[in-house]
């Protein structure tokens, strides 16, 4: 029993129960919570004084029995039948002890059983220890292998964990940053009298971290920021302190790590039913500590994911974006990204990103496979927000509980928010909650109480940002990769059976004439229009329109396979027909859905959000021209003559 007095220890005043909800001793106040949420806020020494008049009273809560109940554990039938096998090995071995065998007689018997019923023979040590369980354990369940606990599974973190776990990392860069004369055992010292600082602060307890645990957290960053060999250690510790300066920059938007993660949280469409776990993409700087981007999508991590997010991180922050998510304090500026950090997934080594960055003037920096501790500040942020906000809220697929059964069902029957609504609660938890807690790491470099937004405003004071891309620059990022060289005629150009024309192109083909070879960009998701390289000026885009003026906003893919349903050639088909089998594949989708399968109401979502960003793209985009064929000859060049068709010679024709 611990008479340590700390947040949330139990206060009682004669039939009242009070709750301690913070303690104050800098400025010598305590504050305490009742039963109905009325606080009372007191003087420590008032406080105190109330104890030694048999005011107040501590509760302890009930004496802990020295054996505890073991929970009752539900096998799933592997686990049954792997339980069946250790207890008939048990019994096996009971039976030959029973008989006078010896230990390595009894080995023995059981090494020969094994063979005969074709089961695997366990270890010795295995065996031992299985006899010691079955003597402690209460229950024969509790005897069963844990299957369902093997894996990569890690415990659910806590804020104060994460924030210790960060208070280790800091200082060991720290010590690595500031000079590679050291020690571990001064290191070790460092971080625990930082953590005891830090343990003092938060009102929380602290047992102190091993030299050994700051020696495989060294060896961590060591195999991950530089490269393996062998060499001494002044030259291991010098190639560190380069490989950790790299990581702790000095300017904003110097290096801004991105990455996405998999929410532990169940979504449902805008009907309430429920279609599976968003992604969140999410881009933070290094400098600050800033979120720069916040992307949240149920289809899976893509290149036009990615191209998403940055249009995000580009986009104005101004009064508009806070009045839409309502935000109390400002988002971060847009800025030119420098160097820009991805992981070695296949979304990130796209030829549509990789040109679009390069276009950009951003630097791609890619780490080591498989070591995310070269993007410790991002990974750092999806512990925080996990942690923080998405297991706190309802859907959530993580327990709270060690003991709850079922936790996946019990997320389903909860309220669920749709995708939209969760990336609006996650921008909002950033701006408000995250950008302006305080940091440590920010705190030693800057000042006390610096949080990332106080960060950012001091460093802007100091660097200059580089301005972001205009709309009109992105969108020509977007389009640099998906480019096809075609002939120019005079009804324009062909891409995948579909014409595409306007008066500026009809101006070009007049200035050029025929069989001219102009390069074509265009986007991906889109069949109405394409955009042609002026040959005289690479940085001039011609817009050039389908022919069908009522072509609805689908990609090429879909174009193709409504011909390829329809078995008929683009010059077959109009824009209406191209509009109605549009809506009956979108209406077969969403029937499949109803089916109940979790794979067909993805699919059916993420169809959804596609077209929910057409129709929110087509509200924006002005009006388009109607095309009309261009029947006019060229006026630079002479006058074109069909040359005389050419017979084909027959075999016994004579010359």
């Amino acid at each position: 029993m611990s008479r340590a007095l700390a947040v949330d220890s139990i206060i009682l005043e004669r039939d009242q129960v009070r709750r301690v909800v913070s303690i104050r001793p800098e400025i010598s106040q305590i504050v305490l919570q009742g039963s109905l949420g009325e606080e009372f806020v007191l003087r420590i020494d008032d406080f105190q004084q109330r104890f030694a008049q048999g005011q107040y009273r501590r509760s302890y809560g009930p004496t802990v029995s020295a054996v505890q109940p073991m929970p009752v554990r539900n096998l799933t039938q592997t686990e049954r039948g792997g339980l069946d096998q250790r207890l008939e090995l048990l019994e096996y071995i009971k039976e030959a002890r029973r008989d006078g065998c010896s230990w390595t007689a009894t080995i023995e018997r059981l090494q020969a059983h094994c063979v005969e019923q074709n089961l695997p023979l366990p270890s010795i040590r295995t065996i031992q220890r299985w006899r010691k369980s079955s003597t402690l354990a209460g229950s024969t369940d509790q005897l069963a292998p844990r299957f369902s606990a093997r894996g990569n599974k890690r415990r659910m973190q806590t804020p104060d964990d994460l924030d210790f776990e960060e208070t280790v990392v800091d200082e060991i860069m720290r010590s690595y940053f500031h000079t590679d004369k050291f020690n571990v055992t001064q290191i070790t010292k460092l971080v625990n009298d930082q953590c005891r600082a830090r343990a003092a602060q938060r009102n929380t307890r602290f047992r102190g971290i091993s030299r050994r645990s700051v020696s495989r957290r060294i060896r961590e960053l060591e195999q991950t920021l530089i490269a393996p060999g062998r060499v001494s250690k002044a030259t291991l510790d010098q190639e560190m302190r380069a490989a950790i300066r790299k990581l702790l920059v000095e300017r904003p938007y110097e290096r801004v790590e991105v990455d996405a993660t998999p929410l532990d949280i169940f979504c449902c469409d805008v009907h309430g039913k429920l279609i599976g776990r968003a992604n969140c993409y999410v881009g933070i700087d290094v400098a600050s500590g800033g979120v720069v981007m916040v992307k949240c999508c149920i289809a899976k991590p893509s290149q036009d994911f990615v191209l998403s997010a940055l249009e995000f991180c580009f986009s104005p922050k101004g009064e508009a974006f806070s009045e839409r998510y309502g935000l109390n304090h400002p988002w971060l500026v847009p800025a030119a990204i420098e160097t820009m950090v991805l992981d070695n997934a296949q979304e990130h080594h796209g030829g549509l990103v990789l040109n679009a960055l390069r276009y950009l003037n951003t630097t791609i920096d890619y780490p080591m496979a498989g070591k995310p501790q070269a993007k410790p500040f991002i990974e750092r942020f999806f512990g925080t927000l996990k942690s923080g906000l998405i297991n706190t809220l309802p859907g959530s697929t993580k327990s709270q509980s060690k003991f709850e059964r079922d936790p996946l069902g019990r997320a389903m029957k909860e309220r669920l928010y749709t995708v939209q609504e969760l990336e609006a609660l996650i921008i909002k938890w950033v701006a408000d909650v995250y950008m302006q807690t305080p940091s440590q790491r920010l705190e030693y470099r800057f000042e006390p109480g610096c949080s990332p937004a106080r960060a950012m405003e001091l460093l802007k004071q100091r660097y200059v940002l580089i301005p972001p891309p205009d709309p009109e620059e992105f969108r020509n990022a977007c389009l640099r990769y998906n480019v096809d060289e075609l002939t120019l005629s005079r009804e324009g150009v062909c891409y995948q059976t579909m014409t595409y024309n306007s008066l500026e192109l009809s101006k070009l083909y007049q200035r050029r004439g025929q069989k001219t070879k102009v390069k074509v960009r265009f986007n991906p998701l889109d069949c109405r229009s394409v955009f042609v390289v002026d040959p005289s000026d690479a940085g001039v885009l011609i817009e050039a329109h389908n022919r069908l003026t009522s072509m609805p906003l689908i990609s090429f893919e879909e174009a193709r396979k409504i011909r390829r349903a329809l078995r008929k050639s683009d010059a077959e088909l109009s824009g209406e027909n191209y509009q109605i089998e549009h809506m009956q594949m979108l209406r077969g989708i969403r029937e499949r859905a109803a089916g109940g399968r979790m794979k067909d109401q993805n699919r059916a979502a993420r169809s959804l959000e596609r077209e929910e960003k057409r129709l929110e793209a087509q509200r924006q985009e002005p009006p388009r021209p109607v095309v009309e064929a261009i029947t006019e000859t060229p006026s630079s060049v002479a006058t074109l003559t069909a040359a005389p068709r050419r017979k084909k010679s027959g075999q016994g024709d004579a010359e």
